[in-house]
């Protein structure tokens, strides 16, 4: 069940990590469409 919940297309987690890393990277947020995925 646990394994389910960690690879479930809900859980964001790894899109939020990329996210942020590349946010902490530039020094800046990278501005988008909001129904444009940048990750």
């Amino acid at each position: 069940m646990t394994q389910l919940q960690r690879n479930s297309p809900e859980n964001n987690d790894e899109s939020i990590k990329k996210i942020a890393k590349e946010v902490l990277s530039q020094r800046a947020y990278i501005c988008s469409h909001p129904l444009e995925r940048t990750y």
